[in-house]
């Protein structure tokens, strides 16, 4: 089963959740594990699901890593979302 790698680029210090730069989450298709918060994974759910299912992001970078934010306007937090690639798939 795929995995799609959430990772914490930027966060801010007003980020009621508490989301901070580094902090790693794992969506596996029919959970999360981690801490997100609800906003956040709503935001960033279309790309998970997009990552997961091998599409491809036309503003991914060259490693088919996406960024994206949270909906928060005034503490928004920055996130990198990858799919996991394990060895016998290279």
């Amino acid at each position: 089963m795929k995995r799609v790698i959430i990772e914490v680029e930027k966060g801010n210090k007003g980020c009621s959740h508490g989301h901070k730069a580094g902090q790693r989450m794992i969506f596996d298709g029919t959970r999360i594990i981690g801490d997100i918060c609800i906003p956040a994974l709503v935001g960033l759910y279309p790309i998970l699901y997009t990552l997961r299912n091998d599409g491809k992001l036309s503003y991914a970078d060259y490693d088919g890593k996406v960024r994206a934010c949270c909906g928060d306007p005034d503490n928004t937090v920055f996130f990198k979302c990858w799919r996991e690639v394990k060895d016998e798939e290279v």
